[in-house]
């Protein structure tokens, strides 16, 4: 890489800072590929408590399958008021890959 990209690249970084600052502040899960967060990160932290409530109550083991996730994200996202949230088959799997 040449000097001059390397110096820019950083320069691009130390400008972002404070998003990064902001977001960290607030709470806000960043996605890695994009730096964003989700469109839905309210569903996605309802999803992600319920999951653990659900794994610490009791004794018994719980088999979280993705039709399961997928029907409590829709619910989450009706109770929400979220027209747009479908609760897609790869939303709620990728949604897992990420805290499962």
């Amino acid at each position: 890489m040449a000097p001059a990209a390397s110096i820019e690249n950083l320069c691009t970084l130390w400008e972002s800072r404070a998003h990064y600052t902001a977001a960290g502040a607030s709470g806000v899960r960043l996605e890695s590929r994009s730096a964003h967060g989700s469109h839905f990160d309210a569903v996605d932290k309802r999803l992600y408590d319920w999951v653990v409530f659900l794994s610490r109550k009791g004794r018994e083991c719980i088999l979280f399958t993705i039709s399961l996730l997928q029907e409590k994200a829709k619910k989450i996202g009706d109770q929400l008021g979220l027209g747009g949230f479908g609760a897609s088959w790869g939303s709620v799997q990728a949604w897992a890959r990420r805290h499962i």
